[in-house]
């Protein structure tokens, strides 16, 4: 069983407020990048990533190389603050292709 469970199964099931990064934006939620291999972590610029994706881009299942400490080959995920504290931006139906993948 996994150690910690996403109250989400799909990406659409997530709140409509970080469901995309204008919506973060517009709606003045910070979203974190983090990386669980060298524990650096960071908060994402929403403005940015709209420059270059649009506003419509998600972070929901995304992950990308770290780049928080020279060496480390962990992977960033996001997350967000949610109703009751950091809320990972990962849905179930994410991790189990990520599981599925990386077998």
């Amino acid at each position: 069983m996994p150690h910690h469970l996403s109250l989400y199964q799909t990406a659409a099931d997530f709140p409509v407020e970080v469901q995309t990064v204008g919506a973060a934006l517009a709606a003045g939620i910070t979203i974190e990048a983090t990386c669980p291999r060298c524990w650096g972590a960071r908060a994402v610029d929403l403005a940015r990533i709209i420059s270059f994706h649009g506003p419509g881009y998600s972070l929901i299942d995304r992950q990308t190389f770290c780049t928080f400490r020279p060496g480390c080959d962990g992977r960033v995920r996001f997350r967000y603050i949610g109703e009751y504290g950091m809320k990972t931006m990962e849905s179930e139906q994410g991790r189990a292709w990520r599981a599925s993948r990386d077998r």
